[in-house]
Parts: structure tokens; sequence; C-alpha cells
């Protein structure tokens, strides 16, 4: 989003997504996402995973914790709302 404004409709952090991720029985993904608004949104830096390039092996453990909470989090919100004709067979 930083370097690609254009793009802020397209995108999001995993961690809003986590958290802010509506549950709408009966809709769409494109449609649960499209009411996150992301193209109106101002991300804070506090939204974003740390990024452990030049870490240690703890900050790139504590790195995959993070995403692997996150998406631990996320997932019963995408398995609930999954329309028939989303699903992967």
């Amino acid at each position: 989003r930083r370097t690609h404004p254009e793009a802020a409709s397209k995108t999001v952090t995993l961690k809003r997504l986590a958290r802010d991720l509506p549950a709408a029985p009966g809709s769409s993904f494109a449609d649960r996402l499209g009411q996150l608004h992301f193209a109106d949104v101002e991300l804070a830096s506090s939204e974003d995973v740390e990024d452990p390039a030049g870490g240690d092996l703890p900050i790139f453990r504590a790195c995959a914790h993070e995403i692997s909470d996150l998406i631990d989090q996320l997932m019963p919100e995408l398995e609930a709302g999954v329309t028939p004709d989303e699903e992967i067979a």
C-alpha cells in the first residue's frame, strides 16, 4: 500500500483481516471483504507483522508464531462464511 497506493482497495494486513472480517452468513467472501472498505482505511504500523529479516532464529520463530496465531483466529471466520459456490472440492 505504501509503495502502490492504487492497490489500497485490494490489500489489507493479516491482523486487520483476522480482527475485522465480518461474520455474514450467506454472504460471499468477496462481499465480506468489500464490507471492510480497504481503500478508506488508514493502516497503523502496529498492524504489521514484524519482518524478521536480519534477525536471529528466535525472531523468525516469533514471526512464524504470530502468523500462525492470526491464521488460527481467522480460519473459523473463513470456514463459517463459505457459500456453496466458493467451496473448494
